[in-house]
């Protein structure tokens, strides 16, 4: 695999990662989460999406790079301060002189939560919220 080269300095932008809760996450019963005793979302399905939460924020890597033809491939790690960013997008250009330039787009998970630790955070407030 040959070098890459930077032909710009690379964009990098945080975005929200989301996840959806169904109803049946919040009536369920889970170990060691609170149990709701009612029905927080009566006019719910047990599959509708009756709440999305922030979970974690990524950064997404946009770059323009220069290299030969076989310097990228969708699936790889490509390392850029200090973040390890997977390939989501490879768009190749050709220009004749041997080398390619390619157009990337790279996503490295950045901290966050787990679905469930958000769920039992959200299941305790609720239960919270309706004693009287």
């Amino acid at each position: 695999m040959s070098e890459l080269t930077h032909l710009k300095k690379p964009e990098i932008e945080e975005v929200p990662r989301f996840f959806d809760f169904q109803k049946r996450h919040f009536t369920s019963q889970f170990p060691k989460m609170a149990d709701l005793n009612y029905d927080p979302f009566p006019d719910a399905k047990d599959d509708d999406i009756v709440r999305t939460e922030i979970i974690a924020r990524d950064l997404v890597l946009r770059a323009k790079l220069k290299g030969s033809a076989d310097a990228l491939n969708m699936g790889m790690a490509l390392e850029y301060d200090g973040n390890k960013y997977d390939l989501t997008e490879i768009e190749e250009e050709f220009p004749g002189n041997g080398e390619y330039t390619f157009n990337v787009t790279g996503v490295a998970k950045a901290a966050g939560e787990e679905p469930l630790t958000v769920l039992a955070r959200l299941r305790s407030a609720m239960a919270a919220s309706n004693k009287n």
